[in-house]
C-alpha cells in the first residue's frame, strides 16, 4: 500500500478558480490521497463547489469554519490530516497531474524529510500541462536555508514542498503574522529536517491575478512584516549563529518590500 498524503487547501472566495485547482488534486496520477478542504467563511459559492466534488469524490474532506484567515484555516488541516506526508495547495492555483508522484517519488528515493520544487507563474487565464524535465538532489538544511531566503531557485512560499509528518511536532502557523506566516512555517520546518531534496521542476502553477492585491482574497498587512524579520533573526542567532548575515539579507528585503 502506497503512503497516504495529505493534501490541505484553504478556501476563501475562490469560486472562480476552485473547480480547476481541485480538477488537478483528484486527477494526480499519484491516488492515494486525502484532499481537505477548509473553508474560512467564504461568502461566494466556494462551499457549494467543494460539496459538489466531495459527493464525487470520497478522498474529499470538507470543513467549514467562521473567518480568522488563512494561518489558523491552514491549521485547522494541519490538525485533521492522517497522512505519513502533507502538502498545501491554494485554492486559487493548480498543479501538474504528476506533482505529487515526482515529489513522493523524491522523497522516497533520497530518504529525505521534505522535497521542495519550484513553481511557475501563470496568469489566471492559462491552463498549463507540460511535459516536465527535472533534476533532483540532496541537500543540507543550512544550504537550503540560504538558497531559500535569497530566492535561488525556490522560494519560501509553503507550497510547492511535500513535508514528512515527522517533521512538524509542534509546528503550526502563526495566526499572528499577518504576512509572511508562510516564510515563518517554511524556515522553521527546514530547521526540523535532517535531509531535504531540491527537484528543479516546476509542477506547481502559482496563479497570478491582475483583479487583486492579494492571491486568496486575503489582505495582508505589512505592519508586522518587519516584526517577522526581527523574530527571524532571533531564530537565526539562537541557532545558526554563522548565518547572521542572513537575517540582515531578508531585513532588507522586507524593507525594499513595504517601499514597493
Amino acid at each position: 500500500m502506497s503512503d497516504l498524503i495529505s493534501v490541505i487547501v484553504p478556501i476563501f472566495n475562490t469560486a472562480n478558480f476552485l473547480p480547476r485547482c481541485l480538477n488537478s488534486l483528484i486527477s494526480q496520477t499519484y491516488s492515494n490521497l486525502e484532499i481537505i478542504l477548509i473553508d474560512d467563511g467564504s461568502s461566494d459559492s466556494s462551499v457549494d463547489i467543494c460539496n459538489q466534488y466531495a459527493r464525487k469524490d470520497n478522498r474529499i474532506k470538507l470543513f467549514k469554519k467562521v473567518n480568522s484567515g488563512v494561518s489558523d484555516t491552514r491549521n485547522l488541516g494541519l490538525e485533521n490530516m492522517n497522512g505519513k506526508y502533507f502538502l498545501f495547495v491554494d485554492s486559487d492555483d493548480y498543479i501538474h497531474k504528476d506533482h505529487i508522484k515526482i515529489l513522493h517519488s523524491d522523497i522516497i528515493r533520497y530518504n529525505a524529510d521534505m522535497c521542495i520544487s519550484s513553481y511557475k507563474k501563470v496568469s489566471d487565464n492559462e491552463m498549463l500541462d507540460e511535459i516536465l524535465k527535472f533534476e533532483s538532489r540532496l541537500y543540507n538544511k543550512i544550504d537550503v536555508m540560504v538558497n531559500m531566503i535569497t530566492n535561488k531557485g525556490y522560494g519560501w512560499e509553503c507550497v510547492a514542498k511535500l513535508f514528512s509528518r515527522d517533521v512538524l511536532g509542534t509546528l503550526r502557523f502563526d495566526s499572528s503574522e499577518r504576512i509572511g506566516e508562510d516564510f515563518v512555517f517554511s524556515y522553521k520546518a527546514v530547521h526540523n529536517c535532517k535531509n531535504i531534496v531540491i527537484n528543479s521542476m516546476k509542477s506547481y502553477y502559482y496563479i497570478i491575478r491582475e483583479s487583486s492585491a492579494t492571491k486568496s482574497g486575503y489582505t495582508p498587512s505589512y505592519d508586522n512584516l518587519l516584526d517577522t524579520a526581527n523574530k527571524f533573526k532571533i531564530f537565526i542567532i539562537d541557532n545558526y549563529p554563522n548565518l547572521i548575515w542572513l537575517s540582515s539579507f531578508f531585513y532588507i528585503h522586507s524593507c525594499i518590500e513595504i517601499l514597493i
